[in-house]
């Protein structure tokens, strides 16, 4: 502060204020536009070196305040792709009679149009921005970030695409898993919670009020799997975001969460070292993008768009691998139910992450009903698994 190009001023008024997790705080120093100052980039180096050497901060670093937004095929993928001796398509877990029954998966992005066919209720939309009501046909409860949200999904938004490819189901359609609708969900009888973290298009990252907001003690109650298609870019260290969402997911051991990896695989002169946060965390299960049935070079192949590791510290992720290209699901803003959909393809490893997120659903409906060990419905004791077993 008393140095000679006197770095007084970038702290004036500064607010220094809880931020997540234990003994975290931020602050916010000027905007963008000040920091083409030589003196001031000087000044805030100093700052940093400063906190950097102080012996009861054991991490300095870049706040970001937006994630950016990295989709029925797919159900045949997840549950073995084989087909049948007439070349179709089987569909071995609906056919068992696991289709997500009794699951609840949270979601949050940018919006979900409560009016679209795949979401709909016949007795509207009820209490669920207020209190849970399980009775729901698919949508048990509606929350808004306090980091902002806007209760509602743009025109053909992501975050109605994302959960219609987790558990979609047509207001109208009465059988699942029959291959009738090619935008039914991969557990299309699990029920939602979604957390709204958009505005508009962007979004915010959601933070522990997401897992608090869903989560219950009960281990039938609230959600045990968590989806988030979207990140913060590559992070070149261990900071801030995985430390918030491992500790996160150790203090919620029953829940699974599940994150894109992102699509930066070709933007770069490499590909390797592009996945982001908090796909990258130690707790976190990355999905990155295969391509589809019939599209592309197959199933067996890496998206040229998807992320690849390792991480920083040297660590494997992806985790798993799913299709993330050209999936067909739900689009916001169309609401006829009197007639099929029209196709809506969308593209990214915010499209593979939700396929898992069902695959999700349906493993833990597999514990929970007692399918385990011996494979059938009740032949077994019923157990509440733990994120780390789904």
């Amino acid at each position: 502060i008393e140095s000679e190009n006197s770095c007084s001023s970038l702290l004036d008024d500064i607010t220094i204020q809880l931020s997540f997790g234990k003994s975290s705080y931020e602050f916010h120093l000027q905007s963008y536009d000040n920091f083409k100052s030589s003196s001031v980039l000087s000044c805030v180096a100093s700052l940093i070196a400063g906190l950097a050497v102080h012996p009861l901060v054991v991490n300095v670093g870049l706040l970001s305040k937006r994630v950016v937004l990295d989709n029925a095929s797919a159900q045949y993928a997840i549950q073995g792709a084989v087909t049948t001796s007439s070349e179709s398509w089987k569909r071995p877990y609906f056919d068992a009679g696991l289709d997500g029954s009794g699951q609840i998966v949270s979601v949050s992005d940018t919006g979900l149009d409560m009016r679209n066919c795949y979401f709909k209720d016949d007795d509207g939309n009820g209490d669920i921005f207020s209190m849970w009501d399980y009775s729901r046909r698919k949508v048990v409860k509606y929350d808004i970030s306090p980091r902002g949200g806007d209760s509602t999904d743009i025109y053909r938004g992501h975050g109605s695409h994302v959960v219609g490819t987790v558990a979609g189901q047509h207001l109208l359609d009465t059988t699942v898993g029959n291959g009738d609708d090619p935008k039914e969900g991969i557990a299309p009888s699990a029920k939602i919670h979604f957390f709204d973290i958009g505005l508009g298009s962007a979004v915010n990252d959601p933070r522990e009020a997401w897992f608090s907001s869903f989560h219950d003690s009960h281990p039938r109650k609230g959600a045990k799997i968590a989806s988030g298609s979207w990140g913060f870019g590559y992070r070149t260290s261990y900071d801030w975001v995985c430390r918030l969402y491992d500790e996160l997911l150790i203090d919620y051991p029953d829940v699974l969460f599940v994150s894109s990896a992102g699509n930066s695989g070709n933007k770069f002169s490499s590909p390797y070292n592009t996945v982001g946060a908090p796909a990258s965390c130690k707790n976190v299960f990355a999905v990155g993008a295969t391509n589809n049935v019939d599209f592309g070079s197959g199933l067996s192949y890496v998206v040229d768009f998807s992320s690849r590791g390792p991480t920083a510290d040297g660590r494997t992720k992806p985790d798993i691998m799913a299709p993330g290209y050209a999936l067909n699901s739900a689009a916001s803003g169309l609401r006829d139910c009197s007639t099929p959909e029209p196709s809506y393809l969308k593209a990214g490893t915010s499209m593979a992450a939700p396929v898992v997120a069902g695959a999700g659903a349906l493993a833990r409906q597999f514990f929970q009903e007692g399918w385990y060990p011996c494979g059938s419905k009740g032949c077994g004791e019923p157990m509440n698994p733990s994120g780390a077993l789904i």
